[in-house]
């Protein structure tokens, strides 16, 4: 997985350096989100997004299919609504399904927080170029893909 076993060094290896620095910018997320004072997780700042790019979504539309968590998008439904962050409304053609609302608060907070965060992005991206940025985000979705597309790895 990213080297020959002859030279093989854990430092060195694509997917270790791909879960490092997925580690570490989650990491990074969470201490911004304690900085700031808001008691939620990078995944639940994931949800927020989500609504604000379209609100009122089933759960079901919240949660990554290929990941299959339903039960994680409940929990952090739940603590998103104690803070008033979303809000659930029944649905009118099928009462045991609720959409999920991003509130008026939850809307402030995204929009505050937008342009703070994109800042801190900038520092972990400086040095790199709008085109490596590109290339880079075109490789994971590319890893993506194939990982989606092997059945079992052996």
């Amino acid at each position: 997985m990213g080297g020959s076993s002859s030279s093989y060094r854990l430092d060195q290896e694509t997917t270790y350096l791909i879960y490092r620095a997925g580690r570490l910018l989650r990491f990074e997320a969470t201490a911004f989100f304690k900085k700031a004072g808001i008691g939620i997780s990078p995944e639940q700042w994931g949800l927020l997004l989500r609504l604000r790019e379209k609100d009122g979504q089933y759960l079901s539309e919240l949660t990554d299919k290929v990941l299959n968590d339903h039960p994680n998008i409940t929990r952090m439904v739940d603590g998103l609504e104690r803070l008033a962050l979303v809000s659930r409304t029944r649905d009118t053609q099928d009462r045991r399904r609720s959409l999920i609302h991003l509130t008026r608060k939850g809307s402030m907070l995204v929009g505050r927080l937008v342009p703070r965060i994109n800042r801190e992005k900038k520092m972990f991206f400086r040095g790199l170029s709008d085109n490596d940025l590109a290339s880079l985000k075109n490789v994971l979705k590319k890893i993506e893909e194939n990982i989606l597309k092997t059945d079992k790895l052996d």
